[in-house]
Protein backbone atom coordinates (compact mmCIF):
# COMPACT_ATOMS: atom_id res chain seq x y z
CA UNK A 1 0.00 0.00 0.00
CA UNK A 2 2.92 2.57 0.65
CA UNK A 3 4.41 1.59 -2.61
CA UNK A 4 1.34 2.21 -4.23
CA UNK A 5 0.82 5.70 -2.73
CA UNK A 6 4.56 7.03 -3.20
CA UNK A 7 3.48 6.18 -7.12
CA UNK A 8 0.26 7.99 -6.68
CA UNK A 9 1.97 11.02 -4.81
CA UNK A 10 4.76 11.20 -7.56
CA UNK A 11 2.33 11.13 -10.33
CA UNK A 12 0.34 14.09 -8.98
CA UNK A 13 3.20 15.78 -8.09
CA UNK A 14 4.79 15.68 -11.51
CA UNK A 15 1.54 16.49 -13.53
CA UNK A 16 0.24 19.26 -10.84
CA UNK A 17 3.96 20.93 -12.07
CA UNK A 18 3.23 21.15 -15.99
CA UNK A 19 2.47 24.09 -17.82
CA UNK A 20 -0.41 21.78 -19.33
CA UNK A 21 -2.03 21.07 -16.09
CA UNK A 22 -2.02 25.05 -15.44
CA UNK A 23 -3.31 26.27 -18.55
CA UNK A 24 -6.18 23.00 -18.42
CA UNK A 25 -7.07 24.57 -15.40
CA UNK A 26 -7.28 28.47 -16.07
CA UNK A 27 -7.71 28.47 -19.67
CA UNK A 28 -10.99 25.95 -19.92
CA UNK A 29 -12.34 28.14 -17.56
CA UNK A 30 -11.76 31.53 -18.93
CA UNK A 31 -12.49 30.09 -22.41
CA UNK A 32 -16.25 29.15 -21.55
CA UNK A 33 -16.94 32.47 -19.84
CA UNK A 34 -15.57 34.57 -22.57
CA UNK A 35 -18.38 32.43 -24.64
CA UNK A 36 -20.94 32.76 -22.29
CA UNK A 37 -20.10 36.73 -21.96
CA UNK A 38 -20.30 37.23 -25.69
CA UNK A 39 -22.78 35.33 -26.03
CA UNK A 40 -24.93 37.38 -23.45
CA UNK A 41 -23.82 40.23 -25.34
CA UNK A 42 -24.79 39.38 -28.88
CA UNK A 43 -28.47 38.24 -27.64
CA UNK A 44 -28.44 41.07 -26.00
CA UNK A 45 -27.73 43.62 -28.68
CA UNK A 46 -31.05 43.05 -30.77
CA UNK A 47 -31.11 46.64 -32.21
CA UNK A 48 -28.14 46.40 -34.19
CA UNK A 49 -28.34 47.55 -38.15
CA UNK A 50 -29.40 45.32 -40.52
CA UNK A 51 -29.72 45.23 -44.38
CA UNK A 52 -33.03 46.16 -45.02
CA UNK A 53 -35.61 42.43 -45.90
CA UNK A 54 -37.73 42.76 -48.79
CA UNK A 55 -40.85 41.59 -48.77
CA UNK A 56 -44.09 41.47 -51.63
CA UNK A 57 -47.39 40.18 -50.35
CA UNK A 58 -50.69 39.49 -51.86
CA UNK A 59 -54.28 40.30 -50.20
CA UNK A 60 -56.72 37.94 -51.23
CA UNK A 61 -58.80 39.29 -49.23
CA UNK A 62 -58.57 42.97 -50.57
CA UNK A 63 -59.23 44.13 -46.54
CA UNK A 64 -55.85 44.11 -44.94
CA UNK A 65 -53.81 46.53 -46.94
CA UNK A 66 -54.17 49.16 -44.73
CA UNK A 67 -53.42 47.35 -41.34
CA UNK A 68 -50.57 45.21 -42.94
CA UNK A 69 -49.17 48.94 -43.78
CA UNK A 70 -49.40 50.38 -40.61
CA UNK A 71 -48.35 47.65 -39.06
CA UNK A 72 -45.13 47.27 -40.87
CA UNK A 73 -44.72 51.69 -41.18
CA UNK A 74 -44.71 51.10 -36.63
CA UNK A 75 -41.97 48.34 -36.84
CA UNK A 76 -39.95 50.30 -39.26
CA UNK A 77 -40.18 53.69 -37.29
CA UNK A 78 -39.51 51.86 -34.03
CA UNK A 79 -36.38 49.87 -35.46
CA UNK A 80 -34.88 52.37 -38.29
CA UNK A 81 -32.08 50.15 -38.13
CA UNK A 82 -33.83 46.86 -39.47
CA UNK A 83 -35.84 47.84 -41.83
CA UNK A 84 -38.86 45.65 -43.94
CA UNK A 85 -39.40 47.34 -46.94
CA UNK A 86 -42.44 45.64 -47.87
CA UNK A 87 -43.98 45.78 -51.44
CA UNK A 88 -47.95 45.29 -52.04
CA UNK A 89 -49.44 43.33 -55.22
CA UNK A 90 -52.59 43.54 -56.42
CA UNK A 91 -55.05 40.57 -56.39
CA UNK A 92 -56.89 41.68 -59.98
CA UNK A 93 -53.79 39.77 -61.57
CA UNK A 94 -53.94 36.17 -62.42
CA UNK A 95 -53.11 34.65 -58.74
CA UNK A 96 -50.99 31.91 -60.76
CA UNK A 97 -48.96 33.90 -62.89
CA UNK A 98 -48.00 36.47 -60.29
CA UNK A 99 -47.19 33.58 -58.16
CA UNK A 100 -44.55 32.55 -60.01
CA UNK A 101 -43.14 35.77 -60.73
CA UNK A 102 -42.57 36.37 -57.36
CA UNK A 103 -41.08 32.79 -56.97
CA UNK A 104 -38.67 33.30 -59.45
CA UNK A 105 -37.52 37.22 -57.68
CA UNK A 106 -37.09 34.28 -54.62
CA UNK A 107 -34.44 32.21 -56.73
CA UNK A 108 -32.94 35.10 -58.07
CA UNK A 109 -32.35 37.18 -54.71
CA UNK A 110 -34.40 40.03 -55.48
CA UNK A 111 -36.74 39.28 -52.53
CA UNK A 112 -36.59 37.77 -48.80
CA UNK A 113 -39.91 36.13 -48.56
CA UNK A 114 -43.45 35.98 -50.49
CA UNK A 115 -46.86 36.13 -48.26
CA UNK A 116 -49.80 35.62 -49.92
CA UNK A 117 -53.81 36.07 -47.52
CA UNK A 118 -55.71 33.83 -48.77
CA UNK A 119 -59.25 35.03 -49.52
CA UNK A 120 -61.38 33.32 -46.99
CA UNK A 121 -58.20 34.52 -44.42
CA UNK A 122 -60.87 36.66 -42.14
CA UNK A 123 -63.96 34.20 -42.14
CA UNK A 124 -62.89 31.03 -43.25
CA UNK A 125 -59.91 28.14 -42.34
CA UNK A 126 -57.79 30.27 -44.99
CA UNK A 127 -54.43 30.37 -44.39
CA UNK A 128 -51.15 32.76 -44.46
CA UNK A 129 -48.81 30.66 -47.20
CA UNK A 130 -45.26 32.41 -46.65
CA UNK A 131 -42.38 31.65 -49.68
CA UNK A 132 -38.83 31.53 -48.72
CA UNK A 133 -35.86 30.34 -50.66
CA UNK A 134 -32.34 29.84 -49.07
CA UNK A 135 -32.85 31.76 -45.86
CA UNK A 136 -29.55 33.28 -44.40
CA UNK A 137 -29.04 32.87 -41.17
CA UNK A 138 -29.10 36.24 -40.39
CA UNK A 139 -32.64 37.19 -41.38
CA UNK A 140 -34.30 34.28 -39.72
CA UNK A 141 -35.22 36.69 -36.64
CA UNK A 142 -36.60 38.79 -39.91
CA UNK A 143 -38.56 36.26 -40.81
CA UNK A 144 -40.06 35.37 -37.62
CA UNK A 145 -40.69 39.14 -37.10
CA UNK A 146 -42.71 39.67 -40.19
CA UNK A 147 -44.63 36.37 -39.31
CA UNK A 148 -45.65 37.85 -36.12
CA UNK A 149 -47.02 41.06 -38.09
CA UNK A 150 -49.00 38.78 -40.40
CA UNK A 151 -50.28 37.16 -37.40
CA UNK A 152 -51.06 40.01 -35.13
CA UNK A 153 -52.75 41.92 -38.31
CA UNK A 154 -55.39 39.03 -39.09
CA UNK A 155 -56.43 38.74 -35.60
CA UNK A 156 -56.85 41.93 -34.86
CA UNK A 157 -59.43 42.28 -37.69
CA UNK A 158 -60.79 38.90 -36.35
CA UNK A 159 -61.75 40.65 -33.46
CA UNK A 160 -62.60 43.63 -35.32
CA UNK A 161 -65.14 41.77 -37.12
CA UNK A 162 -66.83 39.50 -33.93
CA UNK A 163 -67.03 42.86 -32.07
CA UNK A 164 -64.62 41.85 -29.89
CA UNK A 165 -61.79 43.98 -27.76
CA UNK A 166 -58.62 42.75 -28.32
CA UNK A 167 -57.54 45.04 -25.39
CA UNK A 168 -59.83 43.27 -23.20
CA UNK A 169 -59.24 39.81 -24.00
CA UNK A 170 -55.21 40.53 -23.18
CA UNK A 171 -56.26 41.72 -20.01
CA UNK A 172 -58.32 38.59 -19.30
CA UNK A 173 -55.70 36.25 -20.49
CA UNK A 174 -53.35 37.97 -18.20
CA UNK A 175 -53.01 36.42 -15.40
CA UNK A 176 -50.14 37.38 -13.07
CA UNK A 177 -47.97 34.14 -10.80
CA UNK A 178 -45.63 35.08 -8.22
CA UNK A 179 -43.94 32.04 -7.43
CA UNK A 180 -42.58 31.60 -4.10
CA UNK A 181 -40.31 29.65 -2.38
CA UNK A 182 -40.25 28.42 1.69
CA UNK A 183 -37.81 27.06 3.57
CA UNK A 184 -36.95 24.58 6.20
CA UNK A 185 -38.16 27.36 8.61
CA UNK A 186 -41.92 28.44 8.90
CA UNK A 187 -40.86 32.22 8.76
CA UNK A 188 -38.95 31.77 5.55
CA UNK A 189 -40.45 32.44 2.46
CA UNK A 190 -39.16 34.55 -0.33
CA UNK A 191 -39.85 34.99 -4.36
CA UNK A 192 -38.18 32.38 -6.61
CA UNK A 193 -36.38 34.58 -9.44
CA UNK A 194 -37.33 33.45 -13.44
CA UNK A 195 -33.35 33.29 -13.54
CA UNK A 196 -33.12 31.06 -10.22
CA UNK A 197 -35.24 28.26 -12.26
CA UNK A 198 -33.76 28.21 -15.06
CA UNK A 199 -30.53 27.71 -13.07
CA UNK A 200 -31.81 24.88 -11.10
CA UNK A 201 -32.63 23.11 -14.34
CA UNK A 202 -29.35 23.93 -15.98
CA UNK A 203 -27.27 22.45 -12.93
CA UNK A 204 -27.37 18.92 -13.90
CA UNK A 205 -26.23 19.59 -17.48
CA UNK A 206 -23.86 21.41 -15.68
CA UNK A 207 -22.26 18.53 -13.79
CA UNK A 208 -22.72 16.13 -16.50
CA UNK A 209 -20.48 18.48 -18.69
CA UNK A 210 -18.13 18.57 -15.90
CA UNK A 211 -17.82 15.03 -15.64
CA UNK A 212 -17.56 14.74 -19.25
CA UNK A 213 -14.80 16.93 -19.55
CA UNK A 214 -12.73 15.91 -16.36
CA UNK A 215 -12.83 12.51 -17.49
CA UNK A 216 -12.05 12.60 -21.02
CA UNK A 217 -8.98 15.07 -20.32
CA UNK A 218 -7.67 13.39 -17.28
CA UNK A 219 -7.91 10.09 -19.23
CA UNK A 220 -5.70 11.40 -22.33
CA UNK A 221 -3.50 12.47 -19.73
CA UNK A 222 -3.28 9.16 -18.26
CA UNK A 223 -2.50 7.76 -22.01
CA UNK A 224 -0.04 10.21 -22.82
CA UNK A 225 1.62 9.63 -19.39
CA UNK A 226 2.28 5.84 -20.13
CA UNK A 227 3.13 5.94 -23.93
CA UNK A 228 5.92 8.83 -22.68
CA UNK A 229 7.53 6.42 -19.70
CA UNK A 230 7.11 3.46 -22.02
CA UNK A 231 9.45 5.70 -24.78
CA UNK A 232 11.78 7.16 -22.50
CA UNK A 233 12.32 3.45 -20.55
CA UNK A 234 10.89 5.28 -17.06
CA UNK A 235 8.64 2.44 -17.05
CA UNK A 236 11.29 -0.17 -17.09
CA UNK A 237 13.18 1.68 -13.94
CA UNK A 238 9.55 1.66 -12.37
CA UNK A 239 9.13 -1.91 -12.71
CA UNK A 240 12.18 -2.83 -11.12
CA UNK A 241 11.12 -1.02 -7.76
CA UNK A 242 7.56 -1.81 -7.83
CA UNK A 243 4.99 -4.31 -9.41
CA UNK A 244 3.07 -3.65 -12.44
CA UNK A 245 -0.16 -4.28 -9.89
CA UNK A 246 1.21 -1.23 -7.99
CA UNK A 247 2.32 0.88 -11.01
CA UNK A 248 -1.09 0.90 -12.33
CA UNK A 249 -2.82 1.33 -8.87
CA UNK A 250 -0.59 3.85 -8.10
CA UNK A 251 -0.90 6.48 -11.33
CA UNK A 252 -4.52 5.51 -11.39
CA UNK A 253 -4.93 7.16 -7.90
CA UNK A 254 -2.67 9.56 -8.59
CA UNK A 255 -4.88 10.60 -11.64
CA UNK A 256 -8.02 10.41 -9.69
CA UNK A 257 -6.98 13.06 -7.79
CA UNK A 258 -6.04 15.53 -10.41
CA UNK A 259 -9.57 14.48 -11.78
CA UNK A 260 -10.59 15.69 -8.29
CA UNK A 261 -8.82 18.70 -8.15
CA UNK A 262 -9.41 19.57 -11.79
CA UNK A 263 -13.03 19.21 -11.39
CA UNK A 264 -13.17 20.89 -7.78
CA UNK A 265 -11.68 24.19 -9.09
CA UNK A 266 -13.69 24.54 -12.19
CA UNK A 267 -16.70 23.61 -9.89
CA UNK A 268 -16.10 26.17 -6.96
CA UNK A 269 -14.90 28.69 -9.80
CA UNK A 270 -18.37 28.09 -11.45
CA UNK A 271 -20.24 28.41 -7.68
CA UNK A 272 -18.20 31.81 -6.93
CA UNK A 273 -18.97 33.27 -11.07
CA UNK A 274 -22.86 32.23 -10.20
CA UNK A 275 -23.00 34.13 -6.88
CA UNK A 276 -20.60 37.19 -7.98
CA UNK A 277 -24.27 37.11 -11.35
CA UNK A 278 -26.98 36.76 -8.49
CA UNK A 279 -27.62 33.38 -8.94
CA UNK A 280 -28.77 31.34 -5.95
CA UNK A 281 -27.51 27.76 -6.34
CA UNK A 282 -28.50 25.56 -3.35
CA UNK A 283 -25.95 22.71 -3.88
CA UNK A 284 -26.86 19.77 -2.12
CA UNK A 285 -24.80 17.38 -0.10
CA UNK A 286 -26.78 14.35 -2.00
CA UNK A 287 -26.55 15.73 -5.76
CA UNK A 288 -22.76 15.63 -4.52
CA UNK A 289 -22.09 12.47 -3.45
CA UNK A 290 -24.09 11.22 -6.94
CA UNK A 291 -21.56 13.38 -8.53
CA UNK A 292 -18.70 11.98 -6.83
CA UNK A 293 -20.29 8.05 -6.98
CA UNK A 294 -20.69 8.26 -11.12
CA UNK A 295 -17.86 10.20 -12.11
CA UNK A 296 -15.48 7.65 -10.49
CA UNK A 297 -17.55 5.12 -12.42
CA UNK A 298 -16.68 6.90 -15.58
CA UNK A 299 -13.43 7.42 -14.83
CA UNK A 300 -12.38 3.70 -14.15
CA UNK A 301 -14.42 2.69 -17.33
CA UNK A 302 -12.32 5.19 -18.88
CA UNK A 303 -9.10 3.89 -17.40
CA UNK A 304 -10.21 0.58 -18.24
CA UNK A 305 -9.90 1.22 -21.90
CA UNK A 306 -6.23 1.97 -21.40
CA UNK A 307 -4.02 -0.49 -21.53
CA UNK A 308 0.10 -1.42 -21.44
CA UNK A 309 1.72 -4.23 -23.21
CA UNK A 310 0.80 -6.51 -20.51
CA UNK A 311 -3.05 -5.86 -19.16
CA UNK A 312 -2.57 -5.72 -15.48
CA UNK A 313 -5.70 -6.27 -12.78
CA UNK A 314 -6.16 -2.98 -11.83
CA UNK A 315 -7.70 -2.47 -15.38
CA UNK A 316 -9.71 -5.49 -14.85
CA UNK A 317 -10.84 -4.54 -11.59
CA UNK A 318 -11.79 -1.16 -12.44
CA UNK A 319 -14.16 -2.24 -15.28
CA UNK A 320 -15.85 -5.06 -13.23
CA UNK A 321 -16.50 -1.97 -10.68
CA UNK A 322 -18.53 -0.15 -13.62
CA UNK A 323 -20.27 -3.08 -14.38
CA UNK A 324 -21.75 -3.41 -11.07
Amino acid sequence: MRRILKVAQREYIETVKTKTFVLMVLMTPLIIGLVIFFTRKLSQDKGGPRPPVKVAVTDRSNELEKDIKASFDGYNKANPKRQILLEHLGSNQDPNTLESRQKIKLRKGQLDAYVILEKNILTGDGKIRFYTCNTKPTKLDALWTIEGLFKNVVTNRRYQLKQLDSKLLAELRHVPIQRLEIGADEQTERVQKKSERITKMMVPFFFMYLMFIGIISTGQHMLSSVIEEKNSRVMEVLLSAVSPFQLMAGKITGLAGIAFTVTGLWGAAAHFAARWQGLNINITGQLLLYFVIYYTLGFLLFLSLIHISEPTRPLYISYAVFCL
